[in-house]
């Protein structure tokens, strides 16, 4: 499923140069990597899961947007069979719109989560913006709330909340770099047992791409 979820990434990418030559698209597409910590309720503590993935956001005259994203935590060294993936694809309005660098936009969209007893999927709502804070520096920051969550072979009432925030800089007029920091909270309630429980993965977050 991670190999589908990058092919899904990399065909938002393919219309790119074509659209360039056409329309006023911008946007970008980076390769991150997600320092995570991997935290459960269960008391088997924090596991060290950090693992690559990668983003693509496309812009139609900076009002609306496209993007897509795959996060990853990375469980081997906690014994576990399964990753924990995290893909999103949303659509994206600007409400606010001053410069490439300064805006606040609001979306809705879809989400995938790859987990052990099976794939969480359902709609999320989205809220994001940009701040310019000296000539390439701009600071940015973005929260999604999942509330329908689909039910798995062991969880039901899933809900999730994402929060991300950090600091973009553009040395060059192709190239954008991050750093920030990356938050992913699921509550859910175990089927077997009726217990509510939930899951956290959390810690910095580097991004390195292109531009256009």
């Amino acid at each position: 499923m991670t190999r589908l979820r990058l092919l899904l990434l990399a065909l938002l990418w393919l219309p790119v140069p074509a659209a360039m030559a056409v329309g006023p698209v911008d946007g970008q597409a980076t390769l991150n990597w997600w320092a995570n910590d991997f935290d459960t309720d269960l008391g088997a503590g924090k596991v060290d899961a950090g693992a690559f993935g990668g983003r693509v956001d496309l812009w139609w005259n900076e009002q609306w947007g496209l993007g897509g994203a795959l996060y990853r935590s990375d469980l081997a060294d906690s014994g576990s069979a399964n990753d924990v993936d995290y893909f999103n694809l949303d659509v994206k309005r600007r409400l606010l719109s001053v410069t490439e660098h300064n805006y606040i936009a609001a979306g809705a969209g879809y989400e995938q989560l790859g987990l052990n007893g099976g794939d969480a999927r359902g709609p999320r709502l989205l809220l994001e913006g940009q701040v310019g804070i000296l000539g390439a520096v701009y600071a940015y920051g973005q929260s999604a709330w999942m509330p329908l969550l689909g039910d798995t072979d062991t969880r039901k009432n899933l809900d999730a909340l994402e929060l991300e925030a950090g600091i973009g800089f553009s040395p060059l007029p192709f190239m954008t770099l991050s750093a920030g920091w990356r938050k992913f909270d699921l509550n859910f309630t175990e089927k077997a047992s009726g217990s509510g429980r939930s899951t956290s993965a959390s810690g910095p977050v580097f991004q390195a791409g292109v531009k256009w």
